[in-house]
């Protein structure tokens, strides 16, 4: 798969794992792997794989961050403390500050991964990441709905219009206008 074409794979990820625990399980299992010390040098894999994460969170919701086990939280905070992408640095701290603020009330499972956030910023990880950060990539990375066709930003959420085998995919995702 070339670079860039992850995005064309997003539509039927979600579809997925709303319909079978063993893809959102496998989802995650991915997800934890593109995150990993292993691809710290595909900073727009992580960035994706962050923005799935944001994705998945909202819809399914629970029966997806139920597979947030150590090794996967482990995983966030081994990212957080060495990964050395500006962006990726970014889009995972905002999207740890919106699970805590927005998530973690309603989703029991994803209290370890907060607590560590929460822990991790008490150290100043949400502003200083241990190690300096890449000046290499200054720009964010497209979002993965800038190449979904059939999607649509409402403000800051993207909306499947079409229907699926549940009552329809929306996901809050990254911040930026739409033109």
């Amino acid at each position: 798969m070339a670079q860039g074409d992850e995005y064309l794979h997003l539509p039927a990820i979600v579809d997925a794992a709303e319909s079978s625990p063993t893809a959102a399980k496998e989802a995650a299992h991915t997800i934890r792997r593109y995150l990993s010390r292993d691809h710290y040098q595909q900073g727009y894999a992580q960035y994706n794989a962050i923005m799935l994460t944001r994705i998945l969170t909202d819809n399914p919701a629970r029966s997806f961050t139920r597979y947030f086990d150590p090794k996967f939280v482990t995983t966030i905070k081994e990212l957080l403390r060495d990964g050395r992408d500006g962006s990726v640095q970014q889009i995972l701290r905002q999207t740890l500050d919106y699970f805590e603020a927005e998530k973690v009330q309603g989703n029991d499972s994803l209290v370890p991964l907060i607590d560590m956030w929460r822990k991790e910023k008490t150290k100043g990880a949400s502003i200083y990441p241990h190690h300096p950060v890449s000046s290499n990539h200054t720009e964010p990375y497209p979002l993965l709905a800038d190449h979904m066709p059939g999607w649509y930003e409402t403000g800051a959420t993207f909306t499947k219009p079409w229907p699926s085998t549940t009552t329809g995919t929306s996901a809050t995702c990254g911040a930026r206008p739409t033109d």
